[in-house]
């Protein structure tokens, strides 16, 4: 029933019948834009989270791709392609893709072309990109009413990996924050704003315990110490000693769980971010234990059981559970490498490389995190090289922190100046 309210306050919005609508607009769209193929000639991009552009990317600036992007997008801006996305989470969706093209066009800046020829077409593709964006953009009420996937999956995904309750007024999940800036700075910065990362932390004892935790994370001194050796890249990572985080820091207990999670931004009829309930995925690591050495591996790696939730695309944009040996394309966004593997592999090359260029989804996180307990926690230690204050936090706070660091960036006056021509 609920969803049926949402078609028809959409339906209401659009100010034209379903029979006038153009068939197959959005589909022509989402297929010219986001669809890849690979060498061997396998399809990707309609089940990925996230769209498939790289730093260094020349999809959709040189032929053929970009005459083709080019005539869709006008097909549907003089169709009024919006019509045929009734749905609102599927709107919601199309427009998430389409602001992050955008974002990924305005901040182009590929060393394999840095001439006029792809600046003028970044132009061509953002001066209607940002016409699609408006035409799929909902007042902010059918925003407000987007369903709440998180809720629909708990009972679903009764996993001990499943973050219960974290939501709750009286969860044991306490949300981590920063005075100023998002908790999550790198995921924010990395992901360009589009979304709200919120970090929680669930201890033994609950939220006094993480509270108290917190507290002697503050008054802990000497926070930052002058050292050649990093609890992340171990001896001798610099020639000469740098200030970074102190490895006697104090730690959490063992059975801590820490879970970051991602939640949809969306632009509004009037041009203004608005954050909704829908997660786009959600990360966990718990600690079945803290190793007392920095430099043993196994027993860093042993130590954390990491899970994996995000938005399913085929089956309703709902929450699934990860797989155990489930492989996705590394790095596109979030800590960019930068070389598109469609554009500068071959087919032998892309055969004997895609477990590398698509690698296990579940090993991704250790990564960044192997180090030993809090030291691995990059919200606090930033690969070791920093020691912030961190407090309880609330979702307004921490969306507010998010709105407030995009409206800063370059890609979002871009955006806002295109929406007003």
């Amino acid at each position: 029933m609920k969803r049926i309210g949402y078609l028809l306050i959409l339906l209401m919005t659009c100010g034209s019948s379903a029979a006038a609508d153009p068939p197959g607009l959005a589909d022509r769209l989402k297929e010219a834009l986001f669809v890849r193929t690979a060498p061997d000639g396998e399809k990707f991009g309609n089940s990925e989270l996230d769209i498939l552009v790289w730093d260094d990317s020349r999809y959709l600036l040189t032929s053929p791709s970009r005459e083709k992007a080019i005539q869709v997008l006008e097909d549907f801006i003089r169709g009024h392609g919006e019509r045929s996305v009734r749905d609102p989470v599927e709107r919601a969706m199309l427009q998430r893709d389409l602001w992050a093209l955008f974002d990924w066009s305005a901040n182009y800046n590929s060393q394999s072309d840095p001439g006029a020829s792809a600046s003028r077409a970044s132009r061509e593709l953002q001066l209607r990109l940002v016409k699609v964006i408006r035409q799929l953009a909902m007042p902010t009420d059918v925003i407000d009413r987007l369903p709440d996937n998180f809720a629909e999956a708990e009972p679903r995904l009764q996993s001990s990996n499943f973050p219960q309750g974290i939501f709750a007024s009286d969860s044991p999940w306490l949300l981590v924050g920063r005075t100023y800036d998002p908790t999550a700075t790198e995921h924010t910065r990395d992901f360009g704003g589009r979304s709200v990362f919120l970090v929680f932390v669930k201890f033994p004892g609950g939220r006094d315990e993480a509270l108290h935790y917190l507290e002697e994370l503050c008054d802990f001194v000497p926070a930052l110490v002058y050292s050649n050796e990093s609890p992340v890249f171990g001896k001798n990572f610099r020639d000469r000693q740098q200030l970074g985080t102190n490895r006697a820091t104090p730690q959490f207990p063992a059975g801590t769980q820490w879970a970051l999670v991602r939640r949809l931004c969306l632009i509004d009829d009037r041009g203004i971010i608005r954050a909704t309930r829908m997660v786009e995925s959600i990360q966990t690591r718990k600690y079945s234990s803290v190793p007392e050495a920095d430099n043993n591996f196994d027993a860093l790696r042993n130590a954390q059981v990491v899970a994996q939730f995000q938005i399913d695309r085929e089956h309703g944009f709902a929450l699934r559970a990860v797989e155990e040996g489930e492989r996705e394309f590394q790095f596109v966004h979030f800590r960019s490498m930068g070389a598109d593997p469609f554009e500068h592999m071959n087919a032998s090359e892309w055969n004997s490389s895609r477990d590398r260029v698509r690698g296990q989804t579940l090993n991704t996180c250790m990564m960044c995190h192997l180090a030993r307990g809090i030291l691995s926690v990059n919200t606090y230690s930033d690969f070791g090289q920093a020691a912030p204050e961190l407090d309880g936090s609330t979702l307004e706070r921490e969306t507010s922190a998010t709105v407030r660091w995009k409206s800063r960036q370059f890609d979002w006056g871009l955006l806002k100046g295109l929406w007003v021509r």
